[in-house]
């Protein structure tokens, strides 16, 4: 999703990954992420929370959400979830074999450093520093 969220706006930002591998859909609805929230990564807010030490600057982000009824909460956005050529869809969406999400976001910054912070394959660890080009190529390999 993107900040001004239309079919056109996400067509203009599935430009900017090249790879045959990489499917980007519109949802106008949020239907596939507010799916991923109540299902493959519903306890993922409690666990990333229980992980992060008290101090840490996404706290008080994950305290404020975890706070809200799984049935508020906003969907899954900012996040690249990979999956075998094997898996199949049924009536929920599977768990990804790998996946990132973006928590935090930094500025623009210079191209060889991070400016992101992002949870990647288990709620349970802390985040990274990182940038999208490196997250779709960890991913992609």
């Amino acid at each position: 999703m993107v900040e001004n969220d239309s079919e056109a706006a996400a067509r203009e930002a599935a430009k900017m990954f090249k790879d045959s591998r990489v499917r980007q859909f519109y949802d106008p609805r949020r239907a596939i992420g507010l799916a991923y929230v109540r299902g493959p990564f519903k306890d993922c807010l409690d666990q990333a929370l229980d992980a992060l030490p008290p101090d840490h600057s996404l706290r008080p982000h994950l305290e404020s959400a975890v706070t809200e009824p799984i049935s508020k909460r906003r969907a899954l956005w900012d996040a690249l979830l990979a999956y075998g050529s094997r898996v199949r869809w049924n009536e929920e969406p599977p768990m990804p074999a790998r996946w990132t999400k973006q928590m935090g976001f930094q500025g623009p910054g210079s191209t060889d450093q991070p400016n992101a912070i992002f949870w990647r394959d288990d709620c349970r660890q802390l985040p990274v520093e990182s940038d999208w080009h490196d997250e779709v190529r960890r991913l992609l390999d």
